[in-house]
């Protein structure tokens, strides 16, 4: 995952027309998850194109209990009479209503093998307003099946007098359930809802009405509490969640203890708050809606903190099953979470050792012949190697020594000012530009030595020394290191001396023959020749 700002980087490098990038993306993402083996999980989704687009809030809340704080968006799908659609996409990231429009499409494409067309209709804050058109014209086609949501016929009775059960049966089988009216007045209670709220809430609202707003707020999907538009988003997963005045009234009811938490969380955080998740239902017949749910809980701490117990849940609710499961393989999960983390420490040590290494090889292949690096890099021992035909270069500047025994640069300013240097202290200007001359004088040299295919062995003052044929055998050794030596010659003649201001002379010896090439030591070892 990447943080948005990065992906409208790279977008703005590409120099391409934004929404042609996103939309691109969207239409990637789609192909990507098949790719990577859920295409499964995405057709699981639904039979249709409006019935993929309803329950994918449901997956997204399924997935926020495995990346904390994901922020989800959400999506409300309807039918118009003339055979398309209408989506309402919220979402609190800005920009991305060309993503959803290249997703839709290939989903369709690519899932339900239908071609449609996505327009955007208008974008409003943070809700954007889809528009999503079938290229097949007629209406019983089989393409058309395929993004609408099919009408079962009801061929059994739906007489209330066919019920065979009670008010008292329904309370017991759905004890997380609750009804509300159109005036949010709710007239019936799940047994086990009922018992979670305190028997005082009950009396007090005996003569007034008791309302949804009293006990419950809706966390998802983010709508206004209004009653047609819940219905409409009957085919979403509900969250509602209990309300603050709610809360007292669970810390009262149990010997709940407050867990400490990271300032960076809020204070509402530190006390447990029922959440219910399900979905309504509505019942026209009554103009009520009826919401079927179960408390939303990971863990058996969370049951303890909301003074539930597994007898809340009914026997065909998987949610106490879980926990108890959770909770019995609780070691087991935590020692797989603590494997998942040395697993990422150790890819990270891991990088951070190959750079590293890295960075060895490189400062081996500065210091020494590049056969010689490569030997050191795979940890070989470089024994000793006598060479037949080898040409060196000895080199120094004529009046070094009195440069650096001037009265006006004594040996103990040198130590001084070598540290102040170190220190980006004040330092003096005479001593720095010796310092200057000399090093841009190097620096050339190791340009030559590249070019002419020789190798520098080591400078020692002003001693610059110069080698060919050595580790690896060269015929025009001798060649190369007098074009070398008169390049240097060349090069004094662009330096003056920081001591009387007249052009640098150097002395330069040249010797070829044999020699004996290798490692001494084991710590800071040169490679040296004799």
């Amino acid at each position: 995952m990447y943080d948005d700002r990065i992906t409208l980087k790279l977008i703005s490098v590409t120099k391409l027309d934004f929404e042609t990038v996103i939309e691109a993306l969207g239409s990637h993402f789609i192909k990507f998850l098949s790719f990577n083996g859920y295409d499964q999980i995405l057709k699981s989704l639904g039979t249709n194109l409006h019935d993929f687009i309803a329950y994918s809030d449901s997956l997204h809340e399924h997935l926020s209990h495995f990346f904390v704080g994901m922020k989800s968006p959400s999506f409300r799908v309807t039918h118009s009479k003339e055979g398309s659609m209408y989506l309402s996409y919220y979402s609190q990231r800005k920009g991305l209503a060309p993503f959803v429009k290249g997703l839709i499409t290939t989903a369709s494409q690519e899932l339900f093998h239908t071609e449609v067309i996505v327009n955007i209709i208008s974008i409003d804050n943070d809700v954007v307003q889809f528009e999503i058109i079938n290229k097949s014209i007629d209406s019983d086609s089989d393409a058309f099946e395929k993004i609408k949501t099919p009408l079962t016929d009801t061929t059994l009775s739906t007489s209330p007098k066919s019920l065979f059960f009670s008010v008292e049966t329904l309370c017991e089988a759905l004890p997380f359930h609750f009804i509300f009216r159109r005036s949010f007045r709710i007239v019936q209670m799940g047994n086990s809802l009922k018992r979670y709220v305190k028997k005082d809430f009950f009396n007090k609202n005996k003569t007034n009405k008791i309302m949804f707003s009293d006990l419950f707020i809706i966390s998802r999907p983010i709508i206004e509490l209004d009653f047609d538009s819940i219905i409409t988003f009957s085919n979403h997963l509900f969250v509602v969640t209990t309300r603050d005045e709610y809360i007292k009234e669970i810390r009262n009811k149990s010997s709940f203890v407050p867990r400490k938490f990271s300032l960076s969380e809020t204070v509402s955080k530190q006390f447990p708050r029922l959440e219910l998740k399900g979905q309504m239902i509505s019942l026209p017949a009554f103009d009520s809606i009826l919401f079927l749910g179960s408390p939303k809980i990971t863990h058996m701490q969370e049951m303890v903190d909301l003074d539930l117990t597994m007898s809340d849940f009914p026997i065909s609710d998987v949610t106490g099953r879980c926990i108890l499961i959770r909770s019995l393989y609780k070691d087991e999960i935590e020692l797989t979470k603590k494997y998942d983390r040395a697993a990422n420490h150790l890819k990270i040590v891991e990088k951070k050792l190959r750079l590293e290494i890295s960075k060895n090889h490189k400062i081996l292949h500065e210091i020494f012949p590049i056969k010689i690096a490569r030997i050191l890099c795979e940890s070989i021992k470089v024994d000793a190697e006598y060479f037949e035909h080898v040409t060196c270069l000895y080199s120094d500047i004529v009046d070094f020594t009195a440069m650096c025994s001037s009265s006006d640069l004594k040996a103990i300013d040198v130590v001084k000012l070598l540290n102040k240097y170190l220190f980006n202290c004040v330092y003096d200007w005479i001593f720095m530009k010796f310092l200057f001359y000399l090093h841009r004088l190097y620096i050339q040299f190791d340009n030559q030595t590249n070019y002419y295919g020789t190798f520098k062995v080591e400078t020692v003052g002003d001693a610059y020394v110069v080698i060919s044929g050595v580790p690896e055998s060269a015929d025009d050794h001798a060649d190369r290191v007098v074009e070398m030596g008169l390049a240097m010659v060349h090069v004094t003649r662009t330096i003056i001396s920081p001591k009387d201001g007249k052009h640098i002379q150097m002395r330069i010896g040249i010797h070829s023959g044999p020699c004996m090439a290798g490692i001494v030591g084991n710590n800071n070892y040169p490679w040296v020749f004799n």
